[in-house]
């Protein structure tokens, strides 16, 4: 379901568990047309938004990502 996986997201971007109303939010941003799924698209246009973001919190937001994943991976 998109909402599991936009919650271990916002857990691997900020390092915290995220509430449903911010799970919700983040949702909303990416998927655009109702079908509860993130296409190629949509997930291209979220990352876009994410990579817009000001240097200082993209550097944080993927420093603490790949934390995660580095810990995921032993």
């Amino acid at each position: 379901m998109i909402q599991d996986e936009f919650k271990q997201l916002g857990v691997a971007i900020t390092g915290k568990e995220q509430s449903t109303n911010q799970v919700k939010a983040q949702m909303a941003r990416a998927e655009f047309d109702g079908n509860g799924k993130l296409d190629k698209q949509e997930w291209l246009n979220y990352s876009a938004m994410l990579a817009n973001l000001p240097e200082k919190v993209f550097n944080a937001t993927m420093d603490n990502a790949i934390k995660k994943v580095k810990k995921m991976n032993g």
